[in-house]
């Protein structure tokens, strides 16, 4: 259990670099770069959250559920599953919504 606890310690923290080094990239283009009449640097920053947000959270909600419930595995996985797709699904559409509107002069 604490081999397992100290290896998603050390890939949240992996992440946690990966996505701090994502959204600077992100704002260093917001500010350096030309404005496209959308909001194009706000979606990619949640975008990124989105993405990011299982190994940030998810697995730290992972170790209490093996370690406390362990029979309630596969209902977490499949609620954690529905509800990140879902949301992923409804940022693209928003992100589709915003390309394609009058707005967008990129």
């Amino acid at each position: 259990m604490k081999e397992v606890a100290f290896q998603r310690m050390i890939i949240f923290f992996i992440y946690f670099f990966i996505l701090a080094l994502f959204i600077t990239i992100i704002e260093l283009c917001h500010y350096y770069g030309n404005n496209c009449g959308i909001p194009l640097h706000l979606w990619l920053d949640v975008y990124v959250i989105i993405v990011c947000i299982r190994y940030l959270t998810i697995d730290w909600l992972d170790i209490l559920v093996v370690g406390y419930r362990p029979f309630w595995m596969f209902d977490w996985e499949c609620i954690k599953i529905l509800v990140l797709l879902t949301v992923l699904v409804a940022w693209l559409i928003y992100g589709y919504v915003i390309y394609f509107s009058d707005d967008n002069n990129c």
